[in-house]
């Protein structure tokens, strides 16, 4: 499967610019399958991952990663694929 990763290319805030980025990165350099899917340029995207944001409990921000419609959490659980 493919992780979808999602991202607002057009966030204001340089550290979620940042993380977003880095996630990119290390899913790269790590071989793992990746679709970036950008909340800034799709309804459809941004309605789904603040819908399963809310029902988490979780801070609406980018990015999240989602492993078909299963919520994986934010950019902090990259650091479980490089282990």
């Amino acid at each position: 499967m493919v992780v979808d990763v999602y991202i607002s290319s057009t966030s204001g805030n340089t550290k979620v610019k940042s993380r977003q980025q880095y996630i990119i990165n290390i899913l790269s350099a790590a071989k793992i399958p990746f679709e970036v899917k950008d909340i800034s340029s799709s309804e459809t995207d941004k309605q789904f991952m603040f819908k399963a944001l809310e029902e988490n409990g979780k801070t609406i921000i980018a990015p999240q990663l989602f492993l078909g419609s299963e919520y994986l959490g934010g950019g902090g659980v990259v650091n479980v694929f490089m282990t």
